[in-house]
């Protein structure tokens, strides 16, 4: 089987499967053309004559074309996962990736707003008009619980129930999962949706919760230049906000507010509670003062120091 065969064999399952989402897919098509060129560039053209040194060369490759730690780590992962479903589907007899030592993805710690920080951003748009609702109504909504900016943006109108106060959404590998709103992002969606929405749409059919000016459904890229404008409208910097950082700081508020990591897994969508336990880091001075308060040995301590 020649490689390209093979790599869209592989991603053709994956599509199939329903496991993993659009955005994944087109990423490790990417990544996997990548190693396809340079096999190529190699003279190899079967997927059975790759060996264990053409993936560590590869990995070197990469970092020779400037690829940074954590795209090295998930082109590499890409690359793992390929093999592996080859062996699995009778394809290969052996794994070329085994006992390949692959990179790991640097761990970065999330960045979080300040509570005053997202007062701010939330009130700059204003509510003076159409727009102003619909992106007041979109930052208290990825505030309010936690969404990532494709699970915004695939919301319908029939997605919010407010008379239980949850949104439906569907997450990565078409996970549907139920997230509280809140009172106050219930509130902005009402009145974005009382007349503004319709007034954006001009008679057009469109479900979409949120909509461009134009009456389609707003994308990814609509709703970062909604975050960029109301950051510079509040004076924070632009550089260190995204749409991210509202799920981060939704997280990171809710673990300093007392919610378990459980709990705020389960509202991000998180497969795995590793991937949450990130935004314990972010608070350890938090904990560190938790803990000085209500540990009796640290109580202790704290006592014989005034003494």
């Amino acid at each position: 089987m020649n490689v390209d065969d093979a790599v869209q064999t592989f991603l053709d399952a994956l599509a199939a499967e329903g496991r993993a989402a659009r955005n994944t897919l087109a990423a490790y098509g990417h990544d996997l053309a990548l190693l396809a060129e340079f096999l190529e560039e190699r003279g190899v053209r079967d997927i059975r004559e790759v060996r264990r040194e053409h993936i560590t060369f590869f990995a070197s490759w990469l970092t020779g074309r400037g690829a940074a730690a954590t795209t090295l780590a998930r082109r590499m992962a890409a690359v793992r996962r390929l093999f592996r479903h080859l062996v699995v589907e009778g394809v290969l007899e052996g794994d070329p990736t085994e006992r390949v030592p692959l990179p790991r993805r640097p761990q970065a710690l999330p960045k979080a707003l300040t509570l005053d920080e997202v007062k701010a951003l939330l009130a700059a748009p204003g509510e003076a008009n159409d727009l102003g609702l619909r992106d007041t109504a979109l930052l208290t909504m990825m505030y309010s619980t936690g969404l990532r900016v494709s699970e915004l943006c695939g919301l319908d109108v029939g997605d919010v129930d407010t008379q239980s106060g949850f949104v439906r959404c569907l997450g990565k590998g078409s996970k549907e999962r139920m997230v509280p709103i809140g009172r106050v992002a219930l509130e902005r969606c009402s009145r974005w949706l009382l007349g503004a929405r319709e007034s954006l749409l001009r008679d057009r059919r469109q479900p979409a919760l949120f909509v461009s000016r134009r009456g389609g459904r707003l994308s990814r890229s609509g709703v970062f230049r909604i975050v960029q404008r109301a950051a510079m409208a509040a004076g924070l910097d632009c550089r260190r906000l995204s749409p991210h950082t509202l799920r981060h700081s939704f997280a990171t508020h809710l673990l300093e507010g007392g919610a378990g990591l459980r709990d705020i897994q389960e509202m991000l969508g998180h497969s795995s509670i590793a991937t949450t336990e990130l935004y314990a880091h972010v608070t350890t001075s938090f904990l560190r003062e938790q803990h000085g308060m209500f540990h009796p040995r640290a109580r202790d301590k704290q006592q014989d120091a005034g003494r």
